[in-house]
């Protein structure tokens, strides 16, 4: 680890639903924010950040950022910078949502083409190592889900750590020890929303325990819902609890000469995550279970917080 700065770089693809506070129902992103995937428009506010629409969703994407305040700002500025456009674009009555995991749409907003359209590349689960299942709008019917996709990048500075995150393998490892401390974070936030189903609704279809894609810089942990962008406190959080236990994966680098291949011990998990559960006498479907059905596990989400 490179003194003290955070191990980690992190970045964010979030989606999130728009609600007409006047009307009182949901709208489709697709009427303000016209540009689809593989396009977007600038958002004025920050650097780098391009707004555009998923289906009804609207999303954003971002630039890495290298410490928690500096990835909260940047969230902050994107999410004000995309609700002054919708409020110039609709009206001030309508509203990002961020406290729900999944939502059914009225006939009438889904029969636009782009609201049928499912373009997701597939993603993989860390704890069978294989393809997730994509769906497609016979599958869903009315329903449309939201994540807050979190991508990790390295400053470089970690041999063992740069390897993890550069190999699928390797990178099943960190998801999984993901799940044990962020995931169990992002259940508790969710659990403590005004519609907890919505977010298990989520996980049927997209997102569920273990969820990421391998990216040349890293990977894209795309099990957390987009809740954590509620609050300035909860997106700093994110920040520090990954780094905070990518920091001590690459500590344990410091103090020995582990090889990629040493350090992937029993059922390609890292002996941080094998400690912690043992720790706390939890085994890996509980860790499963309290991400997919947003109660967390006390004992690792005490643990998370620490960070």
């Amino acid at each position: 680890m490179n003194g003290n700065l955070p191990v980690v770089i992190l970045g964010a693809d979030p989606e999130l639903f728009i609600f007409d506070q006047k009307k009182e129902r949901l709208s489709s992103a697709i009427a303000f924010f016209p540009k689809g995937k593989n396009s977007g428009e600038f958002v004025t506010q920050e650097a780098g950040a391009r707004v555009l629409h998923d289906n009804v969703a609207v999303e954003f994407n971002c630039r890495p950022y290298g410490t928690a305040v500096e990835f909260a700002n940047g969230m902050s500025s994107i999410l004000g910078g995309i609700q002054q456009m919708l409020t110039e674009r609709a009206s001030e009555t309508h509203r990002l949502v961020y406290d729900v995991g999944s939502a059914v749409f009225p006939p009438q907003l889904l029969r636009h083409r782009e609201a049928k359209r499912f373009g997701c590349e597939p993603d993989f689960s860390a704890w069978t190592s294989m393809r997730n299942p994509t769906h497609d709008a016979e599958t869903v019917g009315n329903l449309r889900v939201i994540g807050g996709h979190i991508h990790v990048g390295l400053r470089g500075t970690s041999k063992l750590v740069d390897a993890l995150l550069r190999d699928f393998t390797t990178s099943c490892a960190i998801v999984k020890l993901l799940d044990a401390t962020l995931g169990q974070y992002i259940a508790s936030l969710e659990a403590a929303s005004p519609v907890p189903s919505t977010f298990v609704d989520r996980r049927k279809f997209y997102g569920a325990s273990g969820a990421f894609r391998k990216k040349p810089y890293g990977l894209e942990y795309r099990t957390p819902s987009s809740i954590w962008l509620s609050s300035r406190e909860s997106m700093e959080k994110v920040f520090n609890i990954v780094n905070g236990v990518l920091s001590k994966v690459d500590d344990a680098d410091n103090q020995h000469e582990y090889t990629p291949d040493q350090i992937m011990l029993r059922g390609n998990t890292l002996p941080l995550y094998r400690e912690l559960l043992k720790k706390f006498d939890v085994i890996e479907d509980e860790v499963i279970t309290a991400v997919n059905t947003s109660v967390p596990n006390k004992e690792l989400l005490k643990y998370a917080l620490s960070f």
